[in-house]
């Protein structure tokens, strides 16, 4: 892991604490980060809904790629958010 994901890993971990279970999919994704998330896992990891994700994603707040159909949101976006920048 790298020390650039550290800081975002302890920060979701710790918004995370007080829930009984973290969804398998969120922790992989915690522990080896891609570049880009599906707007699913986009919004596990900030906490907020699918409508405020594509809100975020549409005011400029979060990062969108778009290929076809498929809308994906960049980590280093999500991490800039959850990291207060």
């Amino acid at each position: 892991m790298t020390k650039k994901y550290s800081k975002f890993i302890e920060i979701v971990s710790q918004r995370r604490a007080n829930r009984i279970r973290k969804p398998k999919r969120l922790t992989k994704l915690l522990n080896d980060p891609p570049l880009l998330v599906s707007v699913k896992d986009a919004q596990g990891l900030v906490g907020y809904s699918r409508s405020k994700v594509f809100t975020m994603l549409a005011d400029g707040t979060l990062t969108r790629v778009k290929s076809g159909k498929s809308t994906r949101v960049t980590m280093e976006s999500i991490m800039a958010f959850v990291e207060g920048k």
